[in-house]
C-alpha cells in the first residue's frame, strides 16, 4: 500500500460534516428502491419507513444516533433501521443497546468458536475493549474540562511495542470492525510511536444510560487529538503464545516444525539475528522459551526495546502460522 494500491474503506468517517445526512440519503434510497421494485412485506416496510422519514417525525428526531451508532458501516446501519417499526427515542435507544452492547459481539466470538486457534486472542481482544477501553473512554468523556479541554474521544493509542499477541487481537478486531485503525506512527504523550484507533461508536453509546444524551453531548466535541494510551506493557493475564498453541487443534509435530525454524526467518536486522544466534538463540523455540527478560540479561547492547522486538518477532511467526 501506497506504492501500488490504495485503501479504500467501507465505513464513511463520523467526523465528516454532512455524515449524518449522507447516511440518512442511503437508507432512503433503498427504501425507495424497495417500495417500487419489492414485493410483499419487502414493500410493506419500505413504505412505512418513507413515511416516517418524512420531515419532523421521529425519524428524524433519532436517526442520528443510529447513523452515528453504526460508526459509518452501512450494514450495521441497514441492520438496525430494519429492526424498527417505529423510531421513538425508547425504541431506538432500547435497540442500540441491545444490538451494540450484543448482537455486534457476536461476530467476533464466532471466529474463537470455527477456529481454536483464535479463541484465546479473540477472547482477551473482547475483555481489553469492554473493561479497559470502554471504561475508561466513558471516564474521560464524563468531565473532560478537568483536563483542561471541552473535547470528547472515542480514540485509543496503542504503542507499537506492546507484545504480539496484542497487536494480533487488535487485528482481529478491526477485522469485524469492533474498532477501526486510523493512524500509524503517531506519537503518544511520551513521543513514543504507535497506532491511533478508534472503538465502534455505538460500542461506546450503548454503555450510557441514554444513548441519546450521551451521543448530544460527546459528538459536537469530538476529537482525534484526544485520546486514552496504552503503553507497551498492556497487561495479557493468561493471554500468551503458549496459551495459543494449546488452544490450536493441530498436531505437536507441526507446531513443533515451527518452533525449530532458524531465527533467520525471522522480521528481525542483520545484527539482532546475528546476535541471538552467537548467544545460542538459534531457533524461534529459543527465543520464546527464553523470553523478554532473559535475552536482556545475556546478550549484551539488548535492552528492554529489542528484546520485546525478538520476542515479537518470534511470536509472529508463530501466530502467522497457527493463525492462517
Amino acid at each position: 500500500m501506497t506504492h501500488d494500491a490504495t485503501l479504500i474503506r467501507l465505513e464513511r468517517d463520523i467526523l465528516d460534516s454532512n455524515y449524518v445526512e449522507s447516511m440518512r440519503e442511503m437508507v432512503v434510497k433503498q427504501a425507495q428502491r424497495k417500495a417500487s421494485q419489492g414485493i410483499g412485506e419487502d414493500r410493506d416496510n419500505a413504505e412505512r419507513l418513507l413515511k416516517q422519514a418524512r420531515p419532523g417525525g421521529n425519524f428524524d428526531k433519532n436517526f442520528a444516533l443510529l447513523a452515528y451508532s453504526a460508526h459509518g458501516n452501512p450494514r450495521h446501519l441497514l441492520k438496525t433501521v430494519g429492526g424498527l417499526r417505529d423510531f421513538k427515542s425508547q425504541d431506538v435507544e432500547s435497540l442500540v443497546k441491545e444490538y451494540y452492547r450484543e448482537d455486534i459481539w457476536k461476530e467476533h466470538t464466532a471466529l474463537g468458536d470455527k477456529f481454536p486457534s483464535f479463541k484465546s486472542i479473540v477472547d482477551w481482544g473482547r475483555d481489553f475493549v469492554e473493561n479497559h477501553i470502554l471504561p475508561e473512554l466513558a471516564r474521560r468523556n464524563l468531565n473532560p474540562e478537568t483536563r483542561g479541554t471541552i473535547e470528547t474521544t472515542s480514540f485509543f493509542w496503542v504503542s507499537r511495542d506492546v507484545p504480539q499477541e496484542v497487536v494480533k487481537a487488535l487485528s482481529l478486531l478491526s477485522y469485524v470492525g469492533l474498532v477501526q485503525e486510523l493512524d500509524r506512527a503517531i506519537r503518544g504523550t511520551r513521543s513514543q510511536l504507535g497506532g491511533r484507533f478508534t472503538v465502534h461508536l455505538g460500542t461506546l453509546l450503548s454503555q450510557a444510560a441514554s444513548p441519546l444524551q450521551e451521543l448530544n453531548r460527546i459528538i459536537p466535541t469530538l476529537s482525534k487529538k484526544r485520546m486514552i494510551e496504552f503503553g507497551r506493557n498492556i497487561p495479557l493475564g493468561n493471554l500468551s503464545i503458549s496459551k495459543v498453541m494449546d488452544d490450536d487443534m493441530m498436531s505437536m509435530a507441526v507446531v513443533s516444525r515451527q518452533l525449530s525454524n532458524s531465527v533467520d526467518a525471522l522480521d528481525l536486522s542483520d545484527w539482532q539475528i546475528s546476535v541471538l544466534k552467537s548467544n545460542g538463540f538459534g531457533e524461534v523455540r529459543d527465543v520464546l522459551m527464553a523470553g523478554e527478560d532473559t535475552l536482556r540479561r545475556k546478550i549484551f547492547g539488548v535492552g528492554e526495546i529489542r528484546s520485546r522486538q525478538m520476542v515479537n518477532a518470534a511470536k509472529s511467526a508463530i501466530l502467522e502460522y497457527l493463525l492462517g
